[in-house]
């Protein structure tokens, strides 16, 4: 379903407008940047699969354990939580 949002977004102004596609967790937090983008998605993930991709890359140094219960999945949610609350435009 967004897949296909997206889609019909990008549908509507290509080829006339280039893109550029902004990634990180936390950016729809700084709200110094969130006015310069037409087009805002957040893409979501469970816990699990959240879980399962942190185990596939490596720290320096390496979490300890718990890290991610105690500090990785809280800080996403919060984060998570606190753009909810800034933006109402996001997907739109």
């Amino acid at each position: 379903m967004l897949n296909q949002q997206i889609l019909q977004l990008l549908g509507q102004t290509w080829p006339k407008t280039a893109y550029i596609i902004v990634d990180g967790h936390i950016i729809f937090n700084y709200t110094g940047y969130s006015f310069q983008f037409d087009h805002k998605f957040f893409f979501t993930l469970n816990k699990h699969v959240c879980f399962e991709r942190r185990q596939r890359r490596t720290y320096i140094p390496p979490d300890p354990e718990g890290y991610f219960d105690e500090v990785v999945w809280p800080y996403y949610l919060s984060n998570k939580d606190k753009m909810i609350k800034i933006h109402d435009d996001i997907g739109k």
